[in-house]
């Protein structure tokens, strides 16, 4: 008596397109910032590619969260939780920023250190989501990786968000600013660069669950025709 090959699970179209975002958002810095002196071409990427890397995430969750049969229960509070708080935080960046763009907030330092710190968030509880996300959908998945990915991920944000705020918030007076100027713009590429480490490990470790979803269905499927 064979074995019935498993239903495709919304869940690998999910990875698949979760990757998609990953590999887009890479891309998104790299040009980003080789195009970095090309006025009006930037904006129009600045707007484009960050767009669609962020749809394509947001649906790649949603076929994720739709899947039913996924292991590891016990991390499906926590890896809803962070993805509720990140969207809160994305939300409010989206928000303020359409805010300040079109009226005058009082208290302007006050919502640049709230921005700053927002962005922080949402960079922690994604890379938390796609840790605790991955333990879900795959337990034989490539932890120590993953937690590199988040490890860099976290330090990239945090690095970014000192050097900020001490360009925003103009915390050095101008003399100091000359002798610092050449570590801020080191401490800029460190963050860039664990940045894209981050996120080329996360390609890493989805592609891989993507691989042994693939293969399973194959063994399976291979059983159900012998």
């Amino acid at each position: 008596m064979g074995f019935a090959t498993p239903p495709k699970q919304p869940t690998e179209a999910g990875v698949r397109l979760l990757i998609y975002s990953l590999v887009l958002t890479v891309l998104t810095g790299i040009v980003l910032n080789a195009l970095s002196d090309l006025g009006a071409i930037l904006v129009g990427f600045a707007v484009v590619l960050p767009s669609a890397a962020a749809l394509l995430g947001f649906a790649g969750i949603a076929f994720i969260e739709r899947a039913k049969g996924q292991v590891h229960d016990s991390s499906r509070t926590r890896a809803r939780a962070a993805l509720l708080v990140a969207i809160a935080a994305a939300a409010f960046l989206f928000g303020s920023g359409l805010l300040l763009g079109v009226v005058y907030l009082p208290a302007p330092d006050l919502w640049n250190a709230l921005r700053i710190g927002a962005r922080f968030i949402a960079v922690l509880t994604v890379g938390l989501y796609l840790l605790w996300k991955a333990e879900r959908i795959d337990p034989a998945f490539s932890r120590p990786l993953a937690e590199i990915a988040l490890g860099f991920g976290v330090i990239s944000a945090a690095i970014a968000t000192c050097v900020t705020l001490v360009v925003a918030f103009h915390v050095l007076d101008a003399q100091s600013e000359l002798v610092v100027s050449g570590g801020l713009l080191f401490l800029a590429i460190s963050a860039f660069l664990l940045g894209l480490v981050s996120l080329i490990s996360w390609v890493v470790v989805y592609s891989e669950i993507l691989g042994r979803s693939r293969g399973l269905r194959g063994w399976a499927s291979g059983i159900g025709n012998a």
